[in-house]
């Protein structure tokens, strides 16, 4: 069995999506929590699997377009559960997609 790797990059995607997210917010509360960081990641590691057989390595990495709807899945579910309307496109723009 060969498990999703979750490397410093995507650590990077999540924290700079976290960051951006945090800076549309109108107040200092954060309307959800870490659990939601949690599954970004989950998400991105079940769209990874799909790359099973394409690597010879002992684990899967996380690719780019695996990150990138687990940052845009981070950011509309933190959208609904702040109630912010939230600019997808900008936001992950400035995360690097």
């Amino acid at each position: 069995a060969k498990p999703p790797m979750i490397t410093k990059d995507m650590l990077d995607t999540i924290k700079k999506t976290r960051e951006s997210i945090l800076e549309h917010l109108p107040n200092e509360s954060v309307p959800f929590s870490a659990r939601l960081e949690d599954r970004s990641i989950r998400l991105a590691s079940a769209l990874s699997l799909i790359e099973f057989f394409q690597t010879s390595e002992d684990f899967i990495p996380i690719s780019k377009y695996a990150q990138r709807y687990a940052a845009q899945f981070y950011i509309e579910e933190a959208a609904v559960r702040s109630g912010v309307e939230l600019n997808v496109e900008d936001i992950l723009n400035k995360v690097g997609f």
